[in-house]
């Protein structure tokens, strides 16, 4: 008898086994529709289009392959490459949803456009206005004088140690109280995360939920998951009681991201301007930032494409 049990055990992993392999090959195969030059207004609905050979876009597939073998040697995990809409090739697992944590403020920073052109967000509001506020030590009233756009653009002031940073973020952090809010960029996790904490108590929505419903619904992705993203607080980290705001951890597909850049990208009307307009996209990109202005919430960042972009669209 116990011998039947192991055989059954042995056989019920390798059936888990094989069915987790063919979920997998099925994931990293996405399927493409035939680019076809006379569909008018290209953009990528429910499925991309994909050329039959790059050279039709005028590509070259020699150069496309040193791309490949490059971006293996450095360890990438997924390329996609999109011309005008069309995807022109594309390697790795692209349907696989990775973590973002550079990107995550791009994604953010599109629902906060939306909401300032909704009204629900006051760019000017200070984290006095707001009560923000830290764990010891705690924010100082001058700290608080901090607003929400300084926030967005990296520039508070607020050098409170923060959750997630990089050694090299925490070497490089400034000195508490070195630079008055709105006059030093400085890539700060504060800030990002912060944002985030911000976005829901003004919003009264949660950011993931939100994030599905205004940007990953609309623009048909195909990978996105809102249980695969998830929030981190100090318990998640060996640093003690570091900071009260979480990080927020998106995990999006590389083909899902190249969709919202293109959509970022694409300023004329069709498909994409209606999805902008939807959104309140385009008349909340100037709010934020002056177009000599380069902030990193100003970066518009994906697996494709990375641009200066006004909209805070991190």
């Amino acid at each position: 008898m116990q011998f039947l049990n192991t055989v059954k055990q042995y056989r019920n992993l390798l059936v888990s086994i094989i069915i987790f392999i063919l979920l997998t090959a099925c994931q990293m195969t996405p399927k493409w529709v035939p680019y076809s030059a006379a569909a008018g207004e290209v953009y990528p609905k429910e499925k991309w289009q994909k050329v039959e050979t790059p050279e039709k876009l005028g590509w070259s597939s020699k150069k496309l392959a040193e791309a490949q073998a490059y971006s293996k040697r450095i360890g990438s995990a997924a390329v996609m490459i999109v011309d005008n809409g069309v995807v022109v090739d594309a390697w790795g697992n692209t349907s696989r949803n990775f973590q973002c944590h550079s990107m995550r403020k791009s994604l953010i920073s599109a629902l906060i456009g939306i909401h300032v052109e909704e009204g629900n967000i006051n760019l000017t509001k200070t984290m006095e206005e707001l009560t923000i506020d830290d764990y010891e030590p705690s924010l100082t009233s001058e700290e608080k004088q901090a607003t929400i756009n300084d926030l967005i653009r990296a520039r508070s002031g607020i050098y409170h140690a923060a959750l997630g940073e990089s050694q090299g973020m925490k070497a490089t952090r400034p000195k508490r109280h070195s630079h008055p809010h709105g006059t030093f960029w400085y890539y700060n996790n504060w800030d990002f995360n912060t944002i985030g904490t911000i976005f829901e108590q003004e919003t009264v929505t949660k950011i993931f939920e939100e994030f599905n419903r205004r940007l990953a619904k609309p623009l048909q992705m195909e990978d996105f998951k809102i249980r695969r993203c998830s929030y981190k607080t100090w318990r998640n980290y060996d640093e003690g009681k570091t900071s009260r705001h979480r990080y927020y951890l998106f995990r999006v597909s590389t083909r899902d991201l190249a969709g919202s850049d293109y959509c970022f990208c694409v300023k004329a009307g069709g498909t994409a301007g209606r999805l902008f307009q939807l959104n309140g996209l385009r008349k909340a990109r100037p709010a934020i930032l002056k177009p000599d202005q380069i902030a990193v919430m100003g970066i518009c960042g994906g697996p494709v494409l990375r641009m200066d972009f006004s909209l805070t669209s991190m």
